[in-house]
């Protein structure tokens, strides 16, 4: 049986190293932002995917990685920035996806007007 908590443990500690070894090797950060976000640390993948925005560069600041962050803010109680998060997202690539995300966010904010205009 496979042990999944290891591997992603141990993948983990890959993309750390490769971190380490290479600060700007923004791939390796979004990977590790994956790993945490899959083992429930919703703080640090929005820290890793911090760092990967901060980085720039093509790829790296599009809509799917403030998806993925807010995502993680949302998980980890930080509702106002997943709802900035999205919100960058919507800017750059709008999709009812994104819409129904924040919408909820909005509800869960008691936003309602703000949360129907997502769901409308």
């Amino acid at each position: 049986r496979v042990d999944v908590d290891r591997l992603a443990g141990e993948l983990l500690a890959a993309y750390d190293h490769a971190v380490q070894l290479r600060p700007a090797f923004v791939e390796a950060q979004r990977r590790r932002a994956e790993v945490l976000a899959e083992l429930g640390r919703f703080d640090d993948a929005a820290s890793a995917l911090d760092q990967v925005i901060a980085a720039g560069g093509p790829g790296q600041t599009g809509a799917e990685v403030f998806l993925a962050r807010g995502l993680a803010r949302a998980k980890a109680g930080q509702l106002t920035a997943a709802v900035d998060d999205y919100t960058q997202a919507l800017a750059l690539r709008p999709e009812a996806a994104a819409h129904n995300q924040r919408g909820w966010l909005y509800v869960a904010l008691r936003a309602s007007k703000l949360a129907l205009a997502d769901f409308d």
